[in-house]
């Protein structure tokens, strides 16, 4: 046999020999103490369950200082908070907690314990209560050893058992924690509508059919960009009301909802294309969360404060479109220009002089401004005015769909060095013809919509001043 097979079985052989005398001491303590202990390992478990496996049909237990009595009616077939039916119980909770006290079972029984603090179980961590068929126990959780079982004792009895771990973790919840909570719409295809009111303002935010969101000004409407307003309704639509406060309010002004400080509509298009809303009703302020409830509903939940606040005081100005151009007029150093089928590189240089006053001793400093191509003067005036126009053009939102049909322009705007020996990186933007009332810029990634008839105008202004160049 070789060496290592030779270990293999010498290894065995004194396993073999451990576990026998080991078992062998087991028993033996047992004889002593006059009872007959269950051995785990290999042999069953002791089955600890109540009623013989009769259906469990109520517990009872206390955690956190507080005593959760639960009953299965079996005229509705759920499970109720016993002292009080109208509470809504997660029957999936529900059903687990049943079922981990329908299956108690123990690996190990030690006869006779008298030191219960050893085991945890002269001031139990947990007693948990339950009744199925014609029985009712009552099992006592003390400490966890370091293999994860925990000592049980069913009350009254002698016997300490190792059960296998699993009832005191499931135990250790209050009914809060047990309570089957609400929660805003999943079904959510397209968000359409955003309407906020509140003592400090109203205010409506509109999906157009154009894919551009606006804001209703009393009439007029003012552009929105698409991501920024997404960003806004989000904190409501993915709101998680999991933090329960009250299940069944019955004085609303205890909670700031008699009169709402705030109340949010959102409405929205489902999976399906039909036309659904939801409101929630912002109440006072609880720390840094508030109390917050579904219109309708007497459930109340805590939310971060930070929801309300950002729906409630929205920056109106950081959610106005950018603008399409990110250079100053004063930073640009040149320009790349593709236009109907032709190239053009026009350098932007400002060159100061000085100027005799009449009746003053000391000149005057002017800048001109000078824009070439090819070497080739431009029209100066001209191309500032154009250059204005195009820095000062805003998007109207983002594209929601679709791409360009026809690229009318296509820009690199080369910045002026900041700094000595640092390479500056151009920005490049394309013109795209989009639809009856938009063209559409990209640029940086981005995809953003502008009017038409502004658009277009640049795009003529551009080429009359390019037409002797």
């Amino acid at each position: 046999m070789k060496p290592k097979g030779k270990f293999v079985m010498l290894f065995l052989s004194l396993a073999i020999l451990a576990g026998a005398w080991l078992l062998a001491e087991s028993m033996a303590a047992a004889e002593r103490a006059g009872e007959t202990a269950a051995v785990s390992a290999a042999a069953e478990r002791i089955d600890l369950s109540v009623g013989g496996g009769a259906a469990v049909t109520a517990l009872s237990w206390v955690w956190d200082g507080q005593t959760v009595n639960l009953v299965f009616s079996a005229e509705s077939g759920v499970w109720e908070n016993a002292d009080d039916p109208a509470c809504p119980i997660d029957q999936t909770r529900a059903r687990a907690l049943a079922s981990a006290v329908g299956q108690v079972s123990a690996s190990m029984a030690i006869p006779g314990a008298t030191d219960l603090a050893q085991y945890g179980l002269a001031e139990p961590t947990l007693i948990v209560m339950a009744a199925a068929g014609d029985e009712i126990a009552s099992y006592e959780l003390g400490n966890m050893t370091i293999t994860g079982e925990c000592y049980l004792r069913i009350s009254g009895e002698s016997t300490v058992y190792l059960e296998s771990g699993s009832l005191l973790p499931a135990f250790r919840v209050s009914i809060w924690d047990i309570l089957e909570t609400e929660s805003v719409p999943s079904d959510i295809a397209a968000v359409t509508e955003l309407e906020v009111s509140s003592a400090a303002q109203h205010y409506a935010l509109r999906l157009g059919g154009d894919g551009i969101w606006r804001r209703d000004d009393g009439g007029e409407e003012t552009p929105l960009e698409t991501e920024k307003v997404r960003a806004l309704y989000e904190e409501l639509t993915e709101l998680e009301l999991s933090v329960c406060a009250a299940w069944d309010a019955e004085n609303p002004s205890d909670y700031g909802l008699a009169q709402p400080q705030a109340l949010a509509a959102v409405r929205y298009e489902s999976g399906t294309g039909a036309a659904e809303s939801f409101t929630l009703e912002f109440g006072d302020y609880a720390g840094t969360d508030v109390y917050v409830r579904l219109a309708g509903s007497r459930m109340v939940y805590l939310v971060p404060g930070a929801v309300l606040d950002a729906v409630m005081y929205p920056d109106w100005e950081a959610l106005q479109p950018l603008s399409v151009m990110t250079l100053a007029k004063e930073e640009i150093a040149g320009l790349r220009i593709e236009l109907d089928g032709k190239a053009y590189d026009i350098v932007r240089v400002s060159e100061t002089r000085e100027v005799e006053l009449s009746g003053s001793k000391e000149p005057m400093q002017v800048t001109d401004v000078i824009y070439s191509n090819n070497g080739w003067g431009l029209d100066a005036e001209g191309m500032d005015a154009w250059l204005d126009a195009l820095c000062a053009m805003m998007a109207e939102g983002d594209a929601a769909r679709g791409g360009g049909r026809e690229r009318l322009l296509s820009l690199e705007v080369t910045p002026k060095t900041a700094e000595e020996g640092q390479e500056p990186e151009p920005v490049t933007l394309e013109l795209w013809s989009y639809d009856s009332r938009h063209d559409l810029w990209e640029t940086a990634g981005r995809r953003l919509l502008v009017d038409r008839t502004e658009a277009e105008a640049l795009v003529d202004r551009l080429t009359a001043l390019l037409a002797d160049a």
